[in-house]
């Protein structure tokens, strides 16, 4: 039996870009961070969205209620107008037992019903308050009153007598109000005219003057009557007037916390909306309240983000090791591969040092695999012809 004594050139070193890391180690952890990014991308922006929209409608429905609620005082109103329209002179009687039987508190928040009569004079017109209800000792203080010549009452006064129409007036302090208790309000005025008399211009409802019903409101109290303390997890002032200023502030929500106006230009969410009331214009400016966002909202992406980041460590982590394995099996049947070579080799140089012996070495088809040089001396066969 014989070996062969062919080797490999460069069997004794191992090729590098076996054991340079595959493409996938790195490819699969920069994918899986890629999709991750996108995730966390798209959650922060859906949620975002999901907010804003929540926001802008509980914001609007704010609006909404206020206005509805101020509208429904403005019809308590007109229906004080309808009594003098219907009967002529109201007496004091008359008009106690109209109010008893729809009483101002039946949409909370407004102060008192007034009516101002109207006494022509040449300097001046007056507005004397003639009728109050409910007859607190509040409301009393405001019996024979003037005060016309106020100037935000005044050109309250004069839009609602020469359009016709409810007009709102900016914030005043109330008569009714006490040193202890005052708090920023505002009346409603609505004119009265005398049956059958023409008021299709302003100088026909001037002369068909007979006197205002007003009502009067406390701010705080009637805002506080609509909500309930309740404002869907929105914090929100309100203005007089179109720009925000400390005097002209009629309510705001949080009386303990931070002015909104100072805080919400800043924050992702905030919101100014215009409410147009009886003519008057207040701003809304509104601002999500600590408890608007849940932890869910407020965390959902960082979570997503987390947790994609540390699959995506244990993929690479995975892999690695993978590749780690892969690498040192390689190199251990290299080193296997060298060592079996190596000992041919030794063999190989055992068998040609024997020079008394033909030695040869058959394959599994009895074919002559090696022939050496004994063997072509001894038999006559050069190593070629053996092996062909």
């Amino acid at each position: 039996m014989a070996w062969s004594s062919r080797s490999v050139p460069g069997d004794s070193q191992v090729a590098p870009d076996r054991f340079r890391r595959p493409v996938w180690l790195w490819l699969v952890p920069i994918l899986s961070l890629a999709l991750t990014g996108v995730a966390w991308h798209v959650t922060r922006v859906s949620t975002a969205a999901r907010a804003a929209d929540r926001f802008k409608f509980r914001t609007s429905m704010i609006r909404a209620v206020i206005e509805e609620r101020l509208e429904s005082h403005i019809s308590v109103l007109r229906g004080v107008v309808g009594l003098f329209h219907a009967s002529g002179n109201v007496p004091a009687e008359e008009w106690e037992r109209y109010l008893q039987a729809v009483p101002p508190e039946s949409p909370p928040g407004l102060q008192g019903v007034g009516f101002r009569a109207h006494t022509p004079r040449a300097e001046r017109s007056a507005f004397t308050v003639l009728y109050v209800h409910p007859t607190t000792n509040e409301n009393l203080r405001a019996l024979g009153s003037d005060v016309f010549t106020e100037p935000v009452r005044h050109e309250a006064m004069t839009r609602a007598l020469d359009q016709g129409m409810p007009a709102l007036s900016g914030q005043v302090r109330l008569v009714q109000e006490g040193a202890a208790s005052a708090q920023p309000g505002f009346v409603m005025l609505l004119p009265v005219y005398a049956p059958g008399r023409p008021t299709s211009s302003v100088d026909e409802r001037r002369a068909a003057l007979r006197g205002v019903v007003s009502g009067a409101f406390r701010a705080r109290d009637l805002m506080d009557s609509i909500f309930g303390g309740q404002h869907w997890d929105v914090d929100f002032e309100i203005y007089d007037g179109a720009v925000p200023s400390g005097p002209g502030l009629v309510y705001r929500s949080a009386p303990d916390g931070p002015a909104v106006a100072d805080t919400a230009n800043s924050d992702v969410l905030s919101q100014r909306l215009r409410l147009d009331i009886g003519g008057h214009r207040w701003l809304l400016i509104a601002r999500p309240a600590v408890s608007f966002m849940s932890f869910s909202d407020r965390y959902q992406y960082w979570l997503i983000a987390g947790g994609g980041i540390a699959i995506n460590l244990l993929l690479a982590a995975g892999f690695w090791a993978s590749a780690t394995v892969r690498r040192r099996a390689v190199v251990m049947a290299e080193g296997m591969s060298q060592a079996v070579r190596a000992g041919e080799a030794q063999t190989q140089l055992m068998v040609d040092s024997i020079t008394d012996h033909a030695i040869f070495r058959l394959d599994s088809e009895r074919n002559v695999a090696s022939w050496n040089a004994s063997a072509e001396r001894m038999l006559g066969y050069s190593e070629a012809e053996a092996i062909s």
